[in-house]
């Protein structure tokens, strides 16, 4: 620990590595819970969190969004191509043209934030995916509408839940601006599956 921290000061004349030498030998006092300390302990108030550091729940909303998202256009455009019904098409173009326009909004709220947002599908995703190329015709078109009514439902209860727990406000503005969209998608869903099915999910 030491040798990496006198690493760091190399360029540096000897004069100040004289200087700063003894205070590098010695260990920083532990920072524990300033509620329960005495305010004159050594290095209680010396770590100031950053104004715009993102918590657990946005993290995990930016992470969660992002992959619902990217599924969502990546499904649309395989629907587009392949659903055998005409509502279900022009359902999945719409898909892909709102969550193309919605995803580019969130990446510009994300970047530079250190969310680390992933740029690729998770495997849950993928196997959603694989499974969904296999298949034609009618049971294509249901397979990919009952997927959307799932989805649409776990997206608006991520949307309502960030905007209850989210710590950035751009980031809940964002949700609740997008989440009127996210319930109309739903309902589409959820009427178009009634008409293939012949009963509400």
């Amino acid at each position: 620990m030491k040798h990496s921290k006198l690493t760091s000061f190399r360029g540096l004349p000897v004069s100040v590595l004289l200087i700063v030498g003894p205070a590098l030998a010695a260990d920083p006092p532990p920072i524990g819970n300033p509620a329960g300390m005495a305010p004159d302990t050594p290095g209680v108030y010396e770590a100031h969190p950053q104004l715009q550091h993102p918590n657990t729940a946005d993290l995990l909303f930016a992470r969660e969004a992002a992959l619902g998202a990217m599924a969502e256009v990546n499904a649309g455009k395989l629907a587009a191509r392949k659903a055998q019904n005409p509502a279900i098409k022009d359902f999945a173009n719409r898909m892909v043209s709102d969550h193309t326009n919605a995803n580019g909004r969130l990446a510009a709220l994300e970047k530079g934030d250190r969310m680390n947002v992933p740029d690729q599908l998770d495997k849950d995703h993928k196997v959603m995916m694989d499974q969904l190329g296999k298949l034609d015709g009618r049971d294509f078109d249901v397979a990919y509408i009952r997927g959307q009514v799932t989805d649409h439902q776990k997206t608006a209860q991520l949307y309502e839940w960030i905007i209850d727990n989210g710590q950035d406000p751009r980031l809940t503005s964002y949700a609740m601006e997008t989440l009127p969209a996210v319930m109309r998608h739903l309902e589409m869903a959820r009427a178009l599956q009634a008409q293939l099915t012949g009963s509400a999910p």
